[in-house]
C-alpha cells in the first residue's frame, strides 16, 4: 500500500494570508487525531504572505480519503472561501521515493 502526499496552494486577498494561516491551524488541530495523517505542515511563501501552501502525508489512499472527506475539512473549506483570491488548488501523488519523512 502506498503513502499518499497531498499539496495545497491557498492565494489569499491581499493581507487575509494570516486568517487562511489562522484557518489552516483549527484544522491542524483536528488532523493531529486522525488515524492515518503523518505529516501536515503549513507553509508561508516567503515572497508573498498572501500565498500559504499545506504539505499533508497519509499512511494511505483511505487514510487521505477519511481526512479529505471529515467534518474539519469541510470546516476549513468553509473558513477560507471568502478569504481567498483564487481557487484552492490541491494536488496528490503516491509516495514514490523518500528519505527523513516518519515512517521511511
Amino acid at each position: 500500500m502506498s503513502r499518499i502526499a497531498q499539496f495545497a496552494r491557498f492565494s489569499a486577498k491581499p493581507g487575509r494570508g494570516t486568517e487562511v494561516v489562522e484557518a489552516l491551524e483549527e484544522a491542524f488541530l483536528a488532523a493531529e487525531s486522525e488515524p492515518g495523517t503523518q505529516v501536515y505542515a503549513i507553509h508561508v511563501q516567503p515572497d508573498d504572505p498572501n500565498v500559504v501552501w499545506m504539505y499533508e502525508l497519509y499512511e494511505s489512499e483511505q487514510a487521505q480519503r477519511s481526512h479529505s472527506g471529515s467534518q474539519a475539512t469541510a470546516a476549513l473549506r468553509a473558513a477560507v472561501g471568502e478569504l481567498l483570491d483564487e481557487p484552492l488548488t490541491v494536488t496528490r501523488g503516491a509516495v514514490h521515493h523518500e528519505f527523513g519523512l516518519p515512517g521511511a
